[in-house]
């Protein structure tokens, strides 16, 4: 009975080894940016910062970092083994500094930018295709009005009708010089060779005429494309992010026309190269062109194409505005401050041999944002929505904390899978992070990223494999200042050697100091928000789940679907929230 409960909660709905915080409504500016806000120059946003340095009190010293690492954890270093300074295994200052920013972005309302300079979130062109998906598929509209137009036509009786057809032309696409183009041609359907029709994989075959161009095996194909008769004097100009966006295609799995390995060139003897000459690089193609300009292309009539917004613009304007939130302010401005945080490696505390025993890993899935249902928040009606639609990002995405075997398979594309050896779980690895000249609320902003780390089944990820139940740490972290004669007596003895001249700290007043200031500082409505917000953190980042003794249930609910979930996929059905989650677990 219990089973057949679990499965009708989950029959319907999507399962990965992910989900996401929501996103802040607004930035949270710290104290620094009443010293700097309004300036543009440089130079006048420094002197601020100096004015903001000296007012009020600061505060200097470091933080004793103690990681256990609750299960087994992966950081890859040279030659795929374990991360080591040449002689002891460690954790390194950068990954634990990646880990903490990411959290201290979503506890201070942080920005989320997308600059090329130094973005939080990519801001790259996605691509899709849908001929014949399921019709609450949002895609499948958009890629018909997009891409096809209504062709009248009589049928073997006389009569007119109308047929779908893709607005793409043929064409060669060409390199010379440093830039590509593409050349208009004729395209003729070829029919008479059913070995040429369907081949198990995309293909180009040359002749004197042109091209013969297949896009591989598929149910019902009759006929193949012949490309022939060019015109090298008509080039159409591909700009460079049409060219950028499709290097990024990453779910292509046909022809990639930029590497194809029997390319021709223009000094090659098929007849219809004649006049293409200086080009060095030719391939033939499909494509739509604007006033002379590429918009797209592809290898077959019905390619993939891009959609027209990025990722980046679904991301709320008011937190890709140009301001400065708490993590500039602590963890540095390229190009007006340095960071004043200084994340140390930390190193394992344990002579003894703690590595696990080598073994191939779990195919480790990548990000796949195609799948919009998953990244993207649905409409009122909890409908999908696509990427050229106007709804936001879900969020900042975390893994799910569980327990199971990292170990898999050898498969021969070594790029999925690697021979790794994890450091046993309950080890320790120990270390410190300094910081400098810190004001109150900075700094219990940065306290309580330890506040929350330490609270009952909290643990944050770091490291490879967290959809397969790596690099599950418990943090806890003690915090000491330096006190005013520092430097006074640096070079003074004790008993023990040089005087430390520290004083160690309650990180809980500085914690509510800040929580003080967030209060203060966001409306009402605003301050439900990131409450509700830390309720998710604090529940993604909870290991009770995986600890309790209904944990396989709880690995079936965060593992990526499989093949028997493809009804789920073409239906688009979007990801459960944080809390749906749970709520199905319970």
């Amino acid at each position: 009975m219990e089973k057949q409960q679990e499965q009708n909660i989950y029959e319907e709905k999507p399962t990965t080894p992910y989900n996401f915080v929501p996103l802040n409504d607004v930035v949270l500016h710290p104290p620094l940016y009443e010293y700097v806000k309004g300036y543009t120059d440089n130079k006048d946003i420094q002197k601020g910062y100096k004015e903001f340095l000296l007012s009020d009190k600061k505060y200097s010293g470091y933080c004793e970092v103690d990681i256990e690492n609750i299960t087994p954890l992966y950081i890859a270093g040279e030659d795929k083994k374990f991360f080591s300074d040449g002689k002891n295994l460690c954790i390194p200052g950068s990954s634990l500094r990646g880990c903490l920013k990411n959290i201290f972005k979503i506890i201070t309302n942080g920005a989320m930018r997308v600059d090329k300079e130094n973005p939080d979130i990519t801001d790259k062109i996605l691509y899709f295709r849908n001929l014949a998906g399921e019709t609450v598929d949002p895609t499948k509209k958009l890629y018909s009005d997009r891409f096809t137009y209504d062709k009248t036509y009589k049928d073997k009786d006389g009569n007119l009708k109308t047929k779908k057809v893709s607005r793409a032309k043929a064409g060669f696409l060409v390199h010379e010089g440093k830039q590509y183009y593409i050349c208009r041609a004729e395209m003729k359907p070829e029919n008479d060779d059913k070995r040429k029709v369907n081949p198990k994989a995309p293909r180009i075959e040359w002749n004197n005429e042109g091209a013969d161009i297949s896009t591989g095996y598929m149910n019902n194909k009759k006929h193949y494309y012949r490309i022939k008769s060019p015109v090298w004097k008509d080039k159409y100009i591909i700009p460079g992010d049409v060219l950028n966006s499709y290097r990024d295609d990453k779910n292509r799995k046909g022809l990639n026309l930029l590497k194809v390995k029997n390319y021709k060139k223009g000094t090659d003897r098929e007849q219809f190269l004649k006049g293409a000459e200086k080009f060095d690089y030719i391939v033939p193609c499909f494509y739509v062109e604007e006033n002379g300009i590429v918009s797209h292309f592809g290898a077959g009539l019905y390619y993939r194409i891009p959609y027209r917004e990025s990722i980046g613009d679904h991301v709320p304007r008011a937190l890709k505005e140009e301001q400065i939130d708490f993590a500039d302010a602590i963890f540095g401005n390229k190009e007006c401050w340095s960071s004043r945080i200084f994340v140390e490696d930390c190193y394992l505390d344990n002579d003894k041999s703690v590595l696990e025993k080598e073994n191939y890993a779990k195919i480790l899935m990548g990000p796949n944002p195609t799948s919009f249902q998953f990244y993207l928040n649905t409409d009122e009606y909890k409908n999908p929505q696509h990427w050229d639609s106007e709804a936001d990002i879900r969020g900042y995405k975390f893994y799910w904390h569980k327990k199971m075997n990292w170990q898999g398979k050898e498969n021969r594309n070594k790029k999925l899978n690697n021979l790794i050896a994890p450091v046993k779980a309950n080890n320790h690895f120990k270390g410190k992070i300094r910081f400098e000249n810190l004001d109150a609320i900075e700094l219990g902003a940065f306290m309580y990223l330890f506040g929350i780390a330490e609270e009952k089944d909290i643990c944050y990820k770091l490291g490879m494999g967290k959809s397969i139940g790596l690099g599950s740490i418990k943090l806890t972290g003690k915090f000491y200042f330096r006190d005013d004669t520092y430097y006074k007596k640096l070079f003074a003895t004790d008993k023990k050697g040089f005087a430390k001249c520290l004083i160690e700290v309650d990180k809980q007043k500085f914690i509510d100091e800040f929580k003080s200031y967030i209060k203060n500082k966001l409306s009402a409505k605003s301050f439900a928000l990131y409450n509700q917000r830390i309720k998710d953190l604090k529940t993604i980042l909870s290991t009770k789940y995986m600890m309790s003794t209904n944990s396989k249930k709880w690995n079936n609910i965060t593992q990526y679907m499989k093949i028997k979930d493809m009804e789920i996929i073409k239906n688009r059905t979007p990801l459960p929230t944080i809390q749906e989650v749970i709520k199905g677990l319970k």
